[in-house]
């Protein structure tokens, strides 16, 4: 279960934007209308800055969520400015009073649901080809769903190498997976086959394979918000 509560006061609010800065965390600043991914470029003394393009948002309707190695950390903004310098538009929020703990995970996950089918695939070290349906998506790895139980459970502990990983016009992805896990999943009904939830995790992760899997996870989450809205 996810946990959710409250950090209250100024110094623990900048001292999260500060570390969020240092780790080039995503941001998502939302609008009524909108979705911007984003990252902090730079701060000062009483807020931070991130680049801006488009329309000035609704100060009514700004939110941000930013997603840190510690959790996701959420806030409303009452007061933002847009302010250009150099030929750069900067939207520039205040250090908020209080911030939102709402997600205790290391990444943003995105969850696949049945109207979303993406794939991996590859090939076994015997030789066999295979193809998993992708649950789940971060920046730190995946959930694939195998409905072979026996090969399923040999998985575990062992590197799936060369792995094509399919979400269609957003891009795919090749990388090796080292399975953490192999679990059996609870079926819905008597007659559904079970099926297996390995969760895995990016091998050797190269800066152009990271650029790449960053631009994936940004372009799923505004398809999954705008989904959320129809």
């Amino acid at each position: 279960m996810e946990e959710s509560y409250v950090r209250q006061g100024l110094f623990e609010s900048v001292a999260i934007i500060r570390e969020a800065l240092k780790k080039g965390c995503l941001v998502d600043i939302h609008t009524k209308k909108s979705d911007v991914f984003c990252k902090i470029q730079k701060l000062d003394a009483a807020g931070f800055y991130v680049p801006w393009e488009g329309l000035p948002p609704e100060q009514d309707e700004l939110e941000v969520e930013i997603f840190a190695d510690s959790g996701k950390f959420e806030f409303h903004v009452a007061t933002p400015e847009l302010i250009s310098c150099d030929g750069i538009r900067w939207l520039y929020i205040h250090y908020p009073e209080v911030i939102n703990v709402t997600q205790r995970r290391k990444h943003p996950r995105l969850l696949f649901r049945e109207r979303r089918c993406f794939f991996a695939q590859g090939k076994f070290n015997d030789g066999l080809h295979y193809q998993f349906r992708i649950k789940d998506l971060s920046p730190g790895g995946c959930a694939l769903l195998v409905e072979d139980g026996e090969r399923a459970l040999t998985l575990a502990r062992t590197t799936l190498r060369n792995i094509e990983l399919d979400f269609g016009s957003h891009g795919t992805i090749v990388a090796d997976l080292f399975v953490l896990s192999s679990e059996k999943i609870a079926t819905s009904g008597e007659g559904d086959a079970p099926t297996w939830h390995l969760s895995c995790q990016f091998k050797r992760i190269s800066d152009p394979m990271r650029r790449n899997l960053e631009s994936i996870v940004i372009k799923l989450l505004l398809e999954e918000k705008r989904l959320h809205r129809m």
